[in-house]
């Protein structure tokens, strides 16, 4: 039998407090004390559950706040919005209207839930912090969203909406896109705009001191919701003028002292080398170097295969996954070098039609003919 646990649950204000502590006497369950009890990485069935029932049960602060949860599938990890009409509206940080035949959310991770604000424009929330003892990621999220990075050209990184606070956890708020490269890639500038943008990116975080450690694709999004499918199938999304990317996730960040010298920094947390195909280094290292091969590996797996349009490229690659290389470029250079590629090419070699998807370790491109397996 499940006794009640006495707690006070704090919230904005005396009434809200005493209204959510009777709640949690009411649930039968002990609601969680830190973030880290949710955000475990090996989730079981019934962390599952309970972490479905946690955002079940703060629906209601949520909706005070003017977001609504989404409704969890039972027999799915879809789940699908409230009956409220779409925002007809498209403009920035929400992401533009395409027309989608799936109206539902893809449910990942047992942190984040999708949401629909009061204006029906699509949202996604995510718990990543403790209030008693803030985390890396809340405080990169704060340093990127400050009024003077959030308005830098060179900030990619997903905007925030709004910070909430349900007693001891931290939420942020964010529009939702989607991943940023699954849509087709049609012409060489797409891929040369998008290589561009995340350059951009690592530059600010490297200069105001934030390592991100995670760089993957899938820790990347575009400013448009579509099924997985229907942006594999949808051409003309990467339109210049319309198309956004943003960097997402800081879950592995670490934010430095902002007096902090670069080259001096010296980490010894281990790292997931396997999953960009790095070697293997053990023994302390550079984070910001280890930033910059992680960054490089990822978009040259996406970007390299148009080496035989652009020869410069492969060389670049080359010198961004060396960690351990004194002549590895800094986030400033490898910008600095792409740029002067990127302005070297001809309106003939950026119009140019891609016929593969991907490279890999030196070996042929792999070719567009199945880009749903890619």
């Amino acid at each position: 039998m499940y006794l009640p646990e006495i707690r006070v649950i704090q919230l904005d204000s005396p009434i809200e407090s005493l209204v959510w502590t009777i709640r949690h006497l009411r649930r039968g369950e002990a609601f969680p004390k830190s973030h880290e009890e949710v955000s475990i990485k090996k989730i079981t069935k019934e962390a599952y559950f309970r972490a479905v029932r946690i955002w079940e049960f703060m629906a209601p602060f949520f909706a005070s706040r003017g977001y609504r949860l989404h409704t969890k599938d039972t027999k799915s990890d879809y789940m699908f919005p409230a009956p409220l009409p779409k925002h007809p509206e498209t403009t920035y940080p929400f992401a533009r209207l395409v027309h989608n035949k799936h109206d539902r959310f893809f449910w990942g991770s047992p942190t984040i839930w999708g949401a629909r604000d009061q204006f029906g424009r699509d949202v996604v929330i995510k718990m990543i912090s403790d209030l008693s003892c803030p985390s890396q990621e809340l405080r990169a999220l704060q340093r990127l969203n400050s009024k003077n990075l959030r308005s830098d050209p060179y900030n990619h990184s997903i905007p925030v909406l709004d910070f909430l606070t349900f007693d001891n956890l931290v939420f942020v708020v964010m529009p939702r896109w989607e991943d940023a490269f699954t849509a087709e890639f049609e012409i060489v500038i797409e891929l040369m705009e998008i290589t561009k943008a995340f350059l951009e990116m690592f530059v600010l975080l490297h200069k105001n001191k934030i390592v991100h450690l995670d760089f993957l694709c899938q820790n990347t999004s575009m400013n448009v919701i579509l099924d997985d499918y229907e942006l594999l199938k949808t051409k003309g999304l990467r339109r210049p003028g319309e198309v956004k990317y943003a960097l997402i996730d800081f879950g592995n960040a670490v934010v430095y002292p902002e007096d902090t010298v670069i080259k001096n920094v010296v980490a010894t947390r281990p790292l997931n080398y396997w999953l960009r195909s790095l070697p293997e280094i053990e023994g302390p290292y550079n984070p910001f170097k280890a930033d910059i091969a992680f960054l490089g590996s990822q978009m040259e797996y996406k970007v390299r295969h148009i080496e035989n349009i652009i020869p410069e490229i492969g060389p670049f690659f080359d010198n961004l996954k060396g960690m351990m290389d004194d002549t590895q470029f800094t986030a400033l250079q490898a910008l600095s070098r792409f740029l002067e590629i990127y302005e070297s090419l001809t309106p003939e070699q950026l119009q140019t039609p891609l016929v593969t998807k991907a490279w890999k370790n030196g070996e042929h491109p792999v070719v567009s003919l199945f880009p749903q397996y890619f």
